[in-house]
């Protein structure tokens, strides 16, 4: 239940510090995950977990104190949990890196120096093959947005 000194805390202001704890308590999902030993391995993408078994210890520690911290100010302030649907991670992702994908087009490297003859006809299909794809990842996010996808 919220303090009563903060019932007149103005919904901007909520907001506001709302947006932030949000990305800070995502970030420590992340560190959560990664000091109970993830290792994330792709084709061209690999994560190595160099942390000791007592760094591991220590993150976890902290982490604790941390959401000690958030569940207090969540409670004083009046915050709730914002859940946030994958479908938008999907549709986010996927638009913001659809710029770097286009970056690699042939027409774009350019400026970093000449490239061989070869590269062009051989890497632009692929990248605009691969941003097709993104495109299509967020077609999914969006269809499910709009209600078109079925709920698991």
């Amino acid at each position: 239940m919220a303090r009563d000194e903060f019932l007149t805390l103005g919904e901007s202001h909520r907001r506001s510090i709302s947006t932030t704890l949000v990305i800070l308590d995502e970030m420590l999902c992340d560190f959560e995950e990664i000091a109970h030993g993830r290792e994330r391995r792709s084709v061209v993408f690999a994560e190595r977990n160099d942390l000791s078994d007592d760094e591991r210890r220590a993150v976890l520690g902290t982490i604790d104190k941390m959401r000690a911290v958030l569940r207090q100010l969540a409670a004083d302030l009046g915050i709730q949990p914002q859940v946030q649907d994958l479908s938008r991670e999907i549709v986010g992702r996927s638009s913001a890196l659809w710029v770097h994908l286009v970056e690699t087009e042939s027409k774009y490297l350019r400026r970093y120096g000449e490239l061989p003859e070869a590269l062009p006809s051989y890497l632009d299909p692929i990248v605009e093959a691969l941003i097709a794809e993104l495109n299509g990842l967020a077609q999914v996010g969006r269809r499910r947005r709009r209600g078109g996808l079925p709920n698991p």
